[in-house]
């Protein structure tokens, strides 16, 4: 090979050499952007996890309430059930009574 040829290759190899520095460096720059908009975006969604966390808290305290009202609700209806059977039988008592009363006249 002739001393042009020789100078082309190492000129080749040169260009290569710097092309793939240059493209390392590219590669760098895009990684290190990528971190820093990973890290932008990861934020937001952190703030955002931590609000939804808190508002499940506050919503199963919310359930848990409404369950224990509900679970009045179902002793109130029952005491209610009671009174309505007292009435009954306070009513058939009452009959009872005029009955005995008119018997007695």
């Amino acid at each position: 090979m002739d001393r042009d040829g020789e100078a082309a290759i190492t000129t080749l190899k040169e260009h290569a050499a710097s092309m793939a520095a240059h493209l390392d460096a590219v590669v760098s720059s895009v990684s290190s952007r990528i971190t820093q908009l990973s890290d932008q975006a990861l934020i937001p969604v952190q703030n955002q996890n931590k609000l939804v966390r808190e508002n499940v808290e506050v919503y199963e305290s919310n359930v848990a309430l409404l369950r224990q009202v509900w679970t009045e609700c179902d002793e109130l209806d029952a005491e209610f059930e009671k009174i309505r059977q007292l009435s009954t039988v306070v009513k058939n008592l009452k009959e009872r009574v005029h009955a005995l009363e008119q018997q007695l006249r």
